[in-house]
Formats: C-alpha cells, sequence, structure tokens
C-alpha cells in the first residue's frame, strides 16, 4: 500500500565490550544522580525524605517500578469521623444528665480514631477539650455547659483541660486566614476538614474567659487574681470576634460576653 512505512534494516549488533561500556556509563551516571540528590537533601536538613524519595528513584532507575501513588485525600474521612465525634457527645452528653452517670466512651474512642489521622486537627482538640471540662465539674459544679464555681480544692481547677483548648488556639493561630475566617455560622467548621472557624475560635475564647473569670474570684493573692483577670479580658475580647445573626458580639451563654468584659474590667481596676 502507498502509505505503508517502509521497513527499517536491523540495527547492528553491539559488541560486548560495547555492550558492558554503555552498562557502565548508565551506572555512573544513575550513581552520579542519586550521590547529588543524597547530598542536596541532606544539605536541607531532609535525611528522612532524602532516604525514602532516593529509595523510590531506585526503583524507578534499577527495577522499572513507579513509585507508589500518593496517600488518598483524608478531607472525606475526617468530615466523617468529625460528624460521628459530634453525634456521640451530643448523645453521651444528654445521656449523662439523664442516667447521671459520665460516659464519653464513644466519643472518645472517636476522638483516638481522628487523632490517628491528623493530631492537628481542630475538631479532635476542641471536642477532646469539651470532654475533659464536662467530666471534670459535672454535676456538682456544671449547669447548662457553664461551670457555677470551682469550689476550694486544688490551686488551679483550670489546668487539667485548658491545654486542650489553648492547643486549639495555637493551631488556629498559625494558618492562615483562609483556613479559620470566612462565614460567622457554625457550619463553617462542619464543612471543614480543618476543624477550625470564627464561631468554634470565639466560642472556646468564651468559655475560657468565663471560668478564668470564675477562676479568678476564689483568688485570695492579689497577683494570682490580676493574672487570671487579664488571660479572661484577652479571651473574652478574642470571643467578641464572633458577631451574632441577630445582633450584638459574643455569646449569651453562660456570662453574657458583654457583661463579662465589663465585671472583668470592673475588677481589674478595683485591684491595687
Amino acid at each position: 500500500m502507498d502509505d505503508e512505512s517502509p521497513q527499517q534494516k536491523p540495527a547492528p549488533k553491539k559488541s560486548k565490550k560495547a555492550q558492558q561500556r554503555s552498562d557502565r556509563k548508565w551506572w555512573a551516571i544513575a550513581l552520579a544522580g542519586i550521590t547529588v540528590a543524597i547530598a542536596a537533601l541532606a544539605n536541607m536538613g531532609h535525611i528522612a525524605n532524602a532516604v525514602i524519595g532516593l529509595t523510590e528513584f531506585a526503583k524507578i532507575v534499577f527495577i522499572g517500578h513507579p513509585p507508589p501513588s500518593p496517600p488518598p485525600d483524608t478531607n472525606k474521612q475526617v468530615l466523617e469521623v468529625a460528624a460521628e465525634i459530634r453525634k456521640h457527645f451530643e448523645v453521651e452528653v444528654e445521656h449523662t444528665r439523664q442516667a447521671n452517670r459520665p460516659d464519653f466512651t464513644h466519643t472518645r474512642m472517636a476522638l483516638e480514631h481522628l487523632k490517628g489521622i491528623d493530631v492537628r486537627n481542630g475538631h479532635y482538640w476542641y471536642f477532646k477539650g469539651e470532654v475533659s471540662r464536662f467530666l471534670m465539674f459535672y454535676p456538682q459544679r456544671f449547669e447548662n455547659g457553664c461551670v457555677k464555681d470551682f469550689g476550694v480544692e486544688g490551686p488551679d481547677a483550670i489546668g487539667s483541660y485548658q491545654d486542650d483548648f489553648l492547643k486549639y488556639i495555637e493551631l488556629e493561630h498559625v494558618l492562615p486566614p483562609e483556613q479559620t475566617k470566612g462565614g460567622m455560622d457554625r457550619e463553617v467548621c462542619r464543612i471543614r476538614p480543618n476543624g477550625f472557624c470564627v464561631q468554634r475560635t470565639a466560642w472556646i475564647n468564651h468559655l475560657l474567659a468565663n471560668d478564668y473569670y470564675r477562676e479568678a474570684l476564689r483568688q485570695n493573692d492579689a497577683i494570682m487574681r490580676k493574672f487570671r483577670l487579664q488571660h479572661a479580658l484577652e479571651s473574652i475580647n478574642e470571643a467578641h470576634q464572633y458577631i451574632r445573626p441577630t445582633r450584638g458580639t459574643g455569646f449569651p451563654q453562660c456570662i453574657d460576653s458583654a457583661a463579662l468584659k465589663q465585671l472583668i474590667e470592673q475588677e481589674l481596676r478595683a485591684l491595687p
């Protein structure tokens, strides 16, 4: 046929010595590439990455195997586990109130699941803090999610659970605004895999401000009282970043954010 390509003559075979020289040249090029890669990665401090990356490079060069596919997107999985945590938490809070016996077994199991996926996730640290806070004060000193009083025992009633909330805040502060800001609705957090949003961050600060304030009131030492009140003021200012759907800023639960700020400032002015 007219469009058929003409047959090509077979290429002459290389001699054994020529083939050996070609093989040595290929190995030299490959080893040189590996050496350069090791030096570059090691110089940047990525020794572990160098080992992993060069292992895959060796597979391609010497074995012909491609590197494994990148890990699948975990966003869907994170959102599913976060929804599971929220569901278990709400159910177990209600069950605790009815049975008067705290039990957050399923919530904790789901939290451990999420921790295994992403230990820096906002959903994880928020709900972990909520569970710890509930268990510490329920039932004698806890009502509708608010601490009524801290009693008289212990030098620091907040310290054992505030670390979870503070870890959330710490992680939130280092993320770019597009990953933490946005709409004021709490639904933003529910659809955002990383678990950070304006409403949740403000709510955590509102709870901390209430707790810092109540903790300050039971301090006899003026320095410790001032220390707690200053923390309370910082937290309540952050809580006011949330704009309510109706009007005003902050939250009405526990001590209303606006009223609480006035109380904190009043206490600070009264200190020597």
